[in-house]
This record gives C-alpha cells, structure tokens and sequence, in this order.
C-alpha cells in the first residue's frame, strides 16, 4: 500500500484563476477586444502557447459553442525532487498551470497548485526486492499511482462538468470551460515513463523516441524527415488487442498508460507528443554541451593543457569592469571564471554553457591558440573544426532562446527550420567526433529534430523549459516538506 496526495483538479484551478494577483488582463494571454473570445496572436508569430498551431486545432475540436465555451489549456510539470538528502527521500511532484497564463507569469512558483505527490516506489523495498521486479510490473505500479492523481481532471474533462463563472481580469461570465492538457514540463525519463516506453537508450535500441518510431538507423540518415511520429489511437488499440510482439518492438509496455485517458485536443500523437517535449535544458545544455564539454577535457586535451587553459579564462577576472563582462548577462552567457573552465562537474546547466563560450572566446585569443596549438598539438584543421562546432552549438542555443518565431502559417519557414538544425546535428557530427559511449548514436541528438515541430504546436520554445519549473521545486515542494515528517 503506497499512500499518494491528491489534491482536487476543480477546487486548485478555482483557487489558480481567483487569485487577483495573477487574474489581471496584463498578465493573461487573451483576445484584447473581447478576452472571452478566441485568441490570436497580435503579431501573427509562434510566441505564447496560444498562438501556436496545437491551440488552434483544439479550439477546432473542442470549441463548439464560441458564445459559451471557454477553452482553458492546461499545462502539467512532473518531476522527481528530493525532499531529504538525509533520508534519500524524493517524491514525484506533479503540479498544472494554464496557457491564458503569460509565460513571464508561469515561471513563477505562486502561478502553479498541486495535482499529487507520488512516494518513489523504490523507497518501499530492498535493493533485492526492487531489483527482482520486472521492468513491465513497475510500469503497471507506476501507471496505477498516475491513474490515482488523474482521477479529479479526467472528472473535469468531462463534456459539460466545468459550467461555471469565470472571471478574465475585470469581466466575468458563465462558461463551459474546456481544460485540455497542453503538454506536459519534464525531463527525458520522466517522459518515457509517462509514455510507457522502456527506459534504455544504448545504441541498439528497438526505437530512440518516445514521440516517433525512428531505430539507431536514423544517425545514418541524410534525410531531414527520417521518422514518423507515432498516433495515440494506434498504440492503444495494440494494447487493447494484446500485440505483444509488436509493441516489444517499438519497446513500448503492453499495460495500459494512465495518461492514456487524458484529452489533449485532438492531437493525434496525445501522450507521445505531449509527454515532456525535448527542451534545451535536458537535450542541449545537459546534453549535447555537457557530451562536448567531456569529450574536450578528456579525450582532446590533457590535464596539464588544461591547467595552462584554465590560466588563461582567470586572466580575464583581473580585467577592468566592461560592458556585459560580468558573470552573468541577460544577453550572453556566463564568461567570467575565477575557477577555470575545466571542472564541468556538480555544476548547472547554465554554467555549462557559459563554459563553452569561455572557451570559443578563449581559444580565439593569442594565448589560448598557443595552448591549443602548442600543448594540446592539435592540427589547424582539428583546431578550427571545434571552434566552428562549438560556435554552432551557441548560436542554436541562443536562437532557442527568441520570445517569437515565424509566422503561424509559413510553412516554408518550418521547414527550413528544421533543415537548419538538421544541418546544424550533422555538422556537429563531422567537425567535433566523440570516442566515448556511442559517439553521437544517442536519443538527444534524434530529439533535436522534433524541436521545430515543436515550435509550430506549442509557440516558443521557452514555454516548454524545464528550467524555471525545476526552480520552482523549492517553493513548492521543498519548503512544504519541511512541515512535514517526511514519512
């Protein structure tokens, strides 16, 4: 018996959209003639959640009665957080938010409430017992404690269940309000968990994504489409007939998803597509970077070049104050080293990043050439070819960092949105090997190409960043955890 905290979808969505903090026309995403009215974006460009193609469609699907429907996205975050390092006692926190909501609102900790609590399983057993478990068996566990928390927003899904006031800022009006899930904030795990797809990612996995059907051939692939996302509606239906060989084929457990049971809109992939999309902070920062980070400091240069590496960034902190040379810049990332640049690890995300734009900046200097060049031998070709691939990998990230993108209905921009970065993956590839693991046969760099995608359902890719939700842990479930026994 594991007990979960549930808290009621209905009664947390009332107390989210009462409070006149947040409840102001400044801070929501709504039509400015008539706030009850169908939202369009001002600009016409991929910015808020709203104004992407997903919410078009589900105001297609969902919307029809435009005098007294309401459609009212919902946003999920899932994660596992620890509440003692004492105990090593974590729990998997599920929490939801709006769309209407602006996204400079949404990562704020107080524009969030609680759907559940999930106890981490393991905590109840042995190493032995736990170990002695199928993975399958503890999908079905999992899955039946998602099942529990679920429970009050399939309720409030229902046709017709949410007939109530609503209040947009200073107008309030009785709606029918449709709460579709958006798509859910996590990290790449969690995700697969989410979906029921098994958690292995060495090179000879049956499929790589959890959104798409694509196997370890598509690292070989020259070709931009080279996958096809998957369709909710099929996956349940082998998993309501029992084709067992054909879901082992696509490593996806035969159990039912609880997640399954969720609207999202009418968006074909659901789960697939909803379950915590690739975002930079997991597939980039913490992944391609942090990879090229290792591969640079331990397979390229030695431990002495990089003690002469390291000298030559900490130079940089007895400079004179100039502009945007601090540590941390709105516009750049972090440059500023007291410590060097060659410990990359227990360290952020963020700081990954500024390490490598230490280094780009660094190696382009007299000094830092002469390290490169002199201790660590490398040839000109070798030399430029990471500077090119390490420069690549910033300008990628900055540009995932645009408040708007293209047009909603250019589609030629899409998809030379996606020929971009597919060009950006396989330029990565040849100019900046790896010898480690799998080289770049990894599921993060497959993912990179469902970003654009991304883009065109779900507006601008900050609203789907990890980052300020993972912040977010402290206020709301860390900081309640200390009043608690933690049992």
């Amino acid at each position: 018996m594991v007990d979960v905290t549930c808290y009621d979808f209905s009664s947390m969505l009332s107390a989210l959209m009462n409070n006149k903090e947040l409840n102001q026309l400044s801070n929501l995403v709504v039509n400015p003639n008539d706030p009850f009215a169908k939202y369009v974006s001002p600009t016409g460009k991929l910015g808020e959640v709203n104004s992407g193609y997903w919410f078009h469609q589900a105001y297609n699907n969902l919307v029809t009665d435009c005098n007294n429907d309401f459609l009212l996205p919902i946003i999920f975050a899932m994660d596992k957080t620890t509440i003692s390092n004492s105990a090593h006692l974590h729990v998997f926190v599920i929490m939801f938010t709006t769309t209407i909501f602006k996204r400079s609102i949404r990562n704020q900790a107080h524009a969030w409430r609680p759907l559940g609590y999930i106890p981490i399983e393991r905590n109840y057993y042995s190493g032995s017992q736990w170990n002695a478990m199928t993975s399958e068996l503890k999908s079905v566990r999992l899955n039946m404690l998602f099942d529990t928390v679920l429970q009050s927003f399939r309720v409030a899904q229902v046709e017709g269940a949410l007939k109530i006031p609503l209040t947009l800022g200073n107008q309030t009006k009785v709606v029918n309000l449709k709460v579709p899930l958006a798509f859910i904030i996590g990290d790449i795990q969690g995700g697969d968990g989410i979906c029921g797809r098994s958690a292995y990612y060495q090179s000879d996995a049956r499929r790589i994504c959890r959104m798409c059907n694509a196997t370890p051939e598509v690292y070989e692939s020259k070709e931009v489409e080279n996958c096809q996302l998957l369709v909710m509606e099929e996956m349940k239906q082998l998993c309501i007939n029992k084709e067992t060989e054909k879901l082992h084929s696509l490593m996806q457990y035969n159990n039912w998803q609880a997640f399954f049971d969720i609207d999202y809109g009418g968006l074909p992939g659901g789960v697939f597509t909803a379950a915590c999309p690739p975002e930079a902070l997991h597939s980039l920062e913490n992944g391609l970077i942090n990879h090229c980070l290792k591969e640079l400091f331990k397979h390229v240069i030695t431990n002495q070049t990089q003690r002469k590496f390291d000298v030559v960034v900490q130079e940089w902190v007895l400079y004179s104050r100039q502009h945007y040379m601090k540590a941390y810049s709105t516009e750049f990332p972090r440059l500023l080293f007291q410590d060097g640049v060659s410990s990359i690890t227990d360290i952020s995300a963020g700081t990954k990043v500024g390490i490598l734009f230490a280094i780009v900046i660094a190696a382009l200097t007299r000094n830092g050439r002469e390290v490169l060049l002199n201790d660590a031998k490398l040839t000109d070709n070798s030399y430029f070819n990471m500077i090119e691939a390490f420069e690549l990998l910033l300008c990628y990230w900055a540009w995932l960092k645009k408040e708007e993108f293209w047009d909603i209905n250019d589609m030629d921009a899409l998809q030379c949105a996606k020929s971009s970065i597919f060009k950006t993956i396989n330029r990565l590839k040849y100019l900046f090997p790896r010898s480690a693991g799998n080289q770049w046969k990894i599921p993060k760099l497959h993912e990179q190409m469902h970003i654009a995608h991304n883009i065109y359902l779900f507006g601008s890719h900050s609203n789907i960043h990890t980052g300020p939700q993972e912040n977010n842990h402290i206020a709301n479930s860390k900081k309640p955890s200390q009043h608690t026994q933690k049992r």
